[in-house]
């Protein structure tokens, strides 16, 4: 009965390391992933001149211009 126990814990021990060792693969990951993108290329912030040209070339009425240049601002704000 108590190897029955026994095995069922180690199971139990195994799976956890697995988990563990994803997480942190995929953690590392995306550290060096992030790392790189900063040093390779940093993106230059949009300016309001930038936003403007961008939604009037992508944007066919009025309402779809005004509504990518709010959608640009609020995401370079947020970046903030």
């Amino acid at each position: 009965m108590c190897c029955f126990f026994s095995y069922i814990e180690r199971k139990k021990i195994a799976a956890e390391g697995r988990r563990l060792s994803t997480a942190v693969r995929r953690a590392s990951t995306k550290l060096r992933r992030g790392s790189s993108a900063a040093t390779e290329n940093p993106e230059k912030e949009m300016t309001d001149k930038d936003i403007e040209k961008a939604a009037g070339k992508h944007g066919a009425t009025k309402n779809e211009k005004d509504f990518l240049q709010d959608q640009m601002k609020h995401n370079r704000d947020a970046d903030l």
